[in-house]
């Protein structure tokens, strides 16, 4: 069930460093390829992932700044939540690639895009 979506965002195209950017980047590859998501899906009041794939359970979060240790604290978080049973950490940094491919016993997938000039 993942695979279809890590295909999907594994074609983003991406100009810039801003989140905004890479979010409407991420929204146009999810339609692309038929794939239904809630935006800021609300786990709680504190916890609110970019994207949520509800029929899977998949969180996806867009990072283009910060360091590896925020991002797996923020996956995990999210990992926390009954509701989540699997969770994509979308990025432009390398570092972001060392997140622990497991948290709260639920697999992480990190996908890491190459941004276009």
């Amino acid at each position: 069930m993942i695979e279809p979506v890590l295909a999907a965002l594994r074609k983003c195209n991406f100009r810039g460093d801003v989140e905004w950017e890479m979010h409407t980047a991420v929204v146009v590859a999810l339609h692309m390829a038929g794939i239904e998501f809630e935006r800021e899906y609300e786990l709680s009041k504190a916890d609110r992932p970019d994207f949520f794939i509800a029929g899977t359970g998949t969180v996806i979060e867009c990072k283009v700044k910060g360091g590896m240790a925020a991002a797996a604290t923020q996956l995990d978080r999210y990992a926390q939540h009954a509701v989540v049973r699997r969770l994509v950490l979308v990025t432009t940094r390398m570092q972001h690639a060392r997140v622990p491919e497991e948290l709260q016993g639920k697999d992480v997938h990190v996908v890491v895009l190459n941004q276009l000039p």
